[in-house]
């Protein structure tokens, strides 16, 4: 190849580079970048989404919201919290443990007027970024509590609330100090009779994973009989923090309420009708069969 020729290639691809460092770049947009502890709190926008992201050594999305319908999740699980409602059919008290962008706590302000939502968040850059990007507001019906999970939850009177829903993460996944048996007997104890807790757990379906020892103790706690364990499968767009990883769902109830898993199941792939108009597509059939 002469070196003119060689040049000719040269400069071509660089510009071939360009052209798709562009297109990444049009498709992942910064909005938002702050340290907090020893992680980052990023958000950005990639792929029509708006995502909030933890980073240390990997990345953790926390919150994944449709830009176009701010109202709409781009995640399926946080769609799957909505299935609460079919094992707590009458409830008027919600408690979110972990914030995040809050979209489950802003869906269920808006579907459900009849409720009380209480969202706890200690991370004060993820609630900045909340507030600023994801349209995260305080009502008389929407309010936000800056503080440890694990303390608020231990301190909630007995049998009051209706629905808990955990959804705790850090820059590593689900804490560990939030699957031991002293936090879920704390929240059994703020629900009420016919409540029900739906916990977001990340990890793999290794039999000595997190995902099945955190199950196996709230099987303690509840009662095998009482406890549902899903498996949703991950996206095409959603990365997991390592290969195999995926996100789970565990609905656990109290002693006065019960729900086949059949119509678990079959009530997924109905979260977008018209009841429920602004929970998004995303788990229709993505809530896979329950793991014994």
């Amino acid at each position: 190849m002469s070196p003119l020729l060689a040049h000719i290639v040269a400069l071509g691809a660089a510009l071939i580079g360009l052209l798709v460092a562009r297109q990444v770049l049009a498709r992942r947009r910064g909005l938002f970048r702050k340290p907090s502890g020893d992680h980052v709190v990023v958000v950005r926008e990639s792929h029509g989404a708006r995502e909030l992201v933890l980073q240390k050594t990997v990345e953790v999305a926390q919150t994944r919201q449709w830009c176009a319908d701010p109202m709409r999740s781009r995640t399926a699980y946080t769609d799957g919290f909505h299935l609460c409602t079919l094992f707590a059919p009458s409830f008027e008290r919600v408690l979110f443990l972990g914030g995040g962008g809050a979209i489950g706590p802003r869906q269920f302000a808006a579907l459900h007027p009849q409720a009380r939502i209480d969202v706890v968040e200690r991370d004060p850059v993820v609630v900045e970024a909340a507030r600023r990007f994801f349209g995260f507001a305080q009502s008389p019906r929407l309010t936000l509590h800056q503080a440890d999970a694990r303390a608020f939850i231990s301190s909630q009177p007995a049998g009051e609330v209706h629905i808990v829903v955990v959804d705790l993460c850090d820059a590593f996944g689900v804490p560990r100090e939030v699957t031991t048996a002293p936090f879920f007997q704390a929240v059994a104890r703020s629900l009420a009779p016919a409540g029900v807790m739906c916990m977001n757990l990340l990890g793999t379906d290794a039999a000595d994973g997190l995902v099945m020892t955190a199950f196996a103790t709230i099987q303690r706690q509840f009662g095998s009989d009482h406890c549902h364990l899903f498996a949703i499968p991950n996206r095409p767009e959603e990365v997991p923090i390592a290969e195999g990883w995926r996100n789970w769902l565990v609905f656990a109830t109290g002693g006065e309420n019960r729900v086949a898993v059949e119509e678990v199941v079959r009530s997924s792939t109905r979260l977008d009708n018209a009841m429920t108009p602004l929970v998004s597509a995303a788990a229709r059939g993505h809530i896979a069969a329950p793991v014994s």
